[in-house]
């Protein structure tokens, strides 16, 4: 609901870009990072902090950080990537990246590139696996994060949850379904955690893993054992499930493919309040689009604009569309932080006449207070709040 816009013109003179980025065989550095790369295995073998002067891997992890791990639901044999090469990448004033070309069980190409950014903080991964037709197979990306005595926080549909213990006793904690957003956190740092393309995730480290008795090809091993009970979760470990070959339902149970999932992290103080996890899950989920307009394009409106201001961090503008009854515009808000909040949505453009709160099936309940161009509407804590305006 909003654009920024840039002008391309021509200069007269080179401009030399100053930047932070540096990068060398397996080190790739920039003033928030330096990460290290194994030249072996071509894991992720030290991301460390500057700000916080921390290390965030642990290298003493059973599994390597971002290396594409496969295991055999038969045995519970486990096997890791072998890497080819590891390379330069982009090299610019913006970003720079390393890349990494191995190969894996079920996997014959398997293509990595690690980007770091000259002013923002922020680490993207992105993976990229050519899938053959091997059955019976299970692929993991692992990212072990060093956090002594961890929490964890993730975003569900319409709520966020602390696994195991904002759960029912007796259900599933092998692995969750995440929406934008993780964070793994203690009382000195976090880090939140964003996954695109592979939301299931498993906190604090690798399980045996729980399928329906009725939906599964072969039994793994430890498949009946007990589920993990409040402080189990020792370790800060976060493994991205990204493929499943022992499911027996109505279709095929392999995965030839060609197929990329894009991770990023970021770094903070405190919890994942302080570290603010909502808006960088958000942010990545939804990255701006960029559209190119050639020619003479002037106007009258601003070089950045935004068409519905929300006036609260911790509220996301889920919905702005045209009522289904055609009686004015349906705007729904949804809060991400657990924290009721009387917000203000402005409309620049709109002259407002008259404001409804109403349900989700867009049933008018109450007026809201309206000035000429915003409403004053109150959203409880993980709630979603719909409301109509007439103009």
């Amino acid at each position: 609901m909003g654009y920024k816009t840039y002008r391309i013109l021509p200069q007269s003179e080179d401009k030399c870009f100053s930047t932070h980025l540096a990068r060398c065989e397996t080190i790739l550095e920039n003033r928030f990072y330096k990460i290290i790369l194994d030249s072996e295995s071509g894991a992720v073998v030290s991301i460390y902090d500057k700000d916080l002067a921390q290390e965030i891997v642990d290298a003493a992890a059973p599994h390597g950080f971002n290396q594409l791990l496969a295991r055999w639901p038969e045995t519970g044999e486990e096997g890791a990537s072998t890497v080819g090469e590891i390379r330069e990448g982009e090299d610019g004033p913006i970003y720079a990246s390393l890349l990494i070309s191995a190969r894996g069980a079920g996997c014959p190409e398997i293509t990595q590139e690690i980007l770091l950014y000259n002013d923002i903080k922020r680490i993207d991964f992105r993976n990229r696996i050519l899938r053959d037709s091997t059955p019976l197979l299970e692929l993991y990306f692992p990212f072990p994060f060093l956090v002594e005595n961890p929490q964890f926080r993730f975003e569900a549909a319409g709520s966020v949850i602390e696994p195991l213990v904002d759960q029912l006793p007796g259900t599933n904690t092998d692995y969750y379904t995440m929406q934008h957003w993780a964070n793994i956190y203690n009382e000195d740092m976090g880090i939140a955690f964003s996954s695109i393309q592979a939301p299931v995730v498993e906190f604090g480290g690798l399980w045996p893993g729980f399928v329906s008795m009725n939906h599964h090809c072969v039994t793994p091993p430890g498949y009946e054992h007990e589920f993990k009970k409040p402080g189990d979760f020792d370790r800060g470990y976060v493994y991205s499930y990204v493929m499943n070959n022992n499911f027996i339902t109505n279709f095929n149970n392999v995965q030839v493919s060609d197929s990329l999932y894009c991770y990023s992290l970021t770094t903070h103080e405190g919890d994942w309040l302080a570290g603010n996890a909502n808006r960088f899950g958000w942010s990545i989920g939804n990255p701006l689009t960029p559209v190119c307009i050639q020619g003479d394009n002037g106007g009258t409106l601003k070089t950045n604009m935004s068409f519905c201001q929300v006036d609260k961090d911790n509220v996301v503008l889920l919905t702005m569309k045209e009522a289904e009854d055609r009686e004015g515009l349906i705007i729904r808000l949804a809060e991400t932080q657990g924290q009721d909040s009387d917000v203000e949505v402005t409309l620049p453009f709109i002259e407002i006449r008259q404001g409804f709160q109403t349900n989700l099936v867009e049933e008018n309940e109450a007026t809201v207070a309206t000035e000429k161009h915003s409403v004053v509407v109150h959203v409880k804590a993980f709630g979603i709040t719909t409301i109509r305006i007439q103009s």
